[in-house]
């Protein structure tokens, strides 16, 4: 196996070559009250001085948005009466800023091409990110989002994308009832520490645990001075995202992909054994998302139409569609097949679901239309060894020699069933 680093040409090339073939970090947060918390390694900043990652994968982290504490001190309702936090924080909204990586999304958006004039320190987040997705586009991002502060978690999310609601209640529902068991026990800690870089002044950024920070924030408020474990090694980090990942409950299907995609493009490794262990997959797991990462725009696709389905669903379904072209005579579909099949095959299976919805199941029909065998002998085999132990039709009185009879024939066992 090859074990050189590849240029960023080469991985382009690999992206662009004709295929032949949600950080969820949402363990639970538990309590603990280990006094070596603040250990040497952790670094103690606000959490409001603390940003997200936009290398994070998780769908929610970009949806969203911190009530600041002067605001929830400012409001005076029943702690317990949710409909009042909600209608209270709403009526609001315009003091309510996005989170940093939407800003930092729209600061690279108006900067355009101009954003080499920028510092440098801004300027290398404003240009990398731009390889990573984004997720704004799935909602509206200035009068929606999902809003935390201390004791407040709801989403406020109108659209028809079900699946990302799903994802929404999920999270909500977790930070609400582990945020909870932290604020019940103010000495208590998630049971693993987020982890952040410094990135200048007194600010960070998150590395893994932006569920867990979302758990403190809800328990604390985001003026609280916390103790972060801190890594001093900037390099590698989609890589430490997707191991930190695999060690929690399972993100979607889209986030690993995505995750693996960064974590490959991240590694700048042949095809390998050594690009395996860095992703932690075997070779027949690589085969299977391989089309992802060398057409990212596959992840896209599942993003915009799929996005809380598993991996093993995505990647059957693209199996599915390889082994479909290459029965017609396309043994090496283009990249462009794979994406209109994968797009129209997403785009059935929604409209099987509301239609498994919204009609009751039809009756068989009693008619099909079939490809029959030419070989009389062929057909015989077929029928005579299986039909015939639970058929009561009398093959005699039928001509088997011809088309007209099989037909008879066929349609009569359907009837039978």
């Amino acid at each position: 196996m090859v074990k050189k680093k590849r240029s960023m040409s080469r991985l382009d090339d690999l992206m662009s070559q004709d295929t032949n073939s949600s950080d969820n970090d949402s363990a639970t947060a538990g309590i603990s009250t280990d006094k070596q918390a603040y250990a040497t390694g952790n670094e103690h900043l606000r959490l409001s001085d603390v940003r997200l990652s936009y290398k994070n994968k998780s769908v929610v982290t970009q949806l969203i948005r911190f009530v600041p504490d002067w605001l929830v001190d400012e409001a005076n309702f029943d702690s317990s009466d949710k409909e009042q936090k909600k209608s209270f924080i709403l009526d609001r909204i315009d003091k309510i800023p996005v989170n940093n990586v939407i800003r930092e999304f729209r600061k690279s958006d108006e900067l355009g091409d101009n954003v080499e004039t920028t510092d440098s320190l801004e300027k290398q987040d404003l240009v990398e990110m731009r390889k990573y997705a984004r997720h704004d586009d799935l909602y509206c991002s200035y009068s929606e989002g999902i809003f935390i502060g201390r004791g407040i978690c709801f989403h406020n999310l109108s659209t028809s994308n079900k699946q990302l609601l799903e994802l929404s209640d999920s999270f909500v529902e977790a930070v609400n009832i582990n945020g909870s068991s932290i604020d019940i026990n103010k000495e208590a800690d998630v049971i693993e520490k987020p982890k952040i870089v410094r990135v200048g002044g007194q600010r960070g950024r998150l590395v893994y645990g932006h569920q867990r920070y979302c758990y403190l924030v809800y328990a604390y408020g985001i003026d609280h001075i916390y103790a972060f474990l801190t890594d001093n090694n900037v390099s590698n980090q989609n890589r430490k995202i997707l191991i930190e990942n695999n060690n929690k409950r399972p993100e979607t299907g889209y986030e690993q992909l995505l995750s693996y995609y960064h974590t490959a493009l991240e590694s700048e490794l042949e095809e390998g054994e050594e690009l395996l262990r860095q992703l932690a997959l075997s070779k027949t797991e690589w085969y299977r998302i391989r089309p992802f990462v060398q057409d990212p725009t596959l992840i896209d696709i599942a993003k915009k139409k799929a996005i809380n389905l598993p991996r093993r669903t995505l990647t059957d379904i693209i199996e599915s569609i390889k082994k479909g072209l290459r029965s017609t005579g396309h043994n090496k579909p283009t990249n462009a097949m794979l994406r209109d099949a994968f797009a129209s095959k997403l785009d059935a299976m929604h409209g099987n679901i509301q239609k498994d919805i919204a009609q009751p199941q039809q009756e068989k029909q009693s008619r099909l239309t079939v490809r029959l065998p030419e070989d009389k002998g062929q057909f015989e085999k077929l029928f005579f060894e299986d039909v015939r132990n639970w058929s009561t039709l009398d093959v005699k009185d039928y001509d088997l020699s011809t088309k007209k009879g099989i037909k008879k024939y066929l349609n009569d066992l359907l009837e039978e069933l």
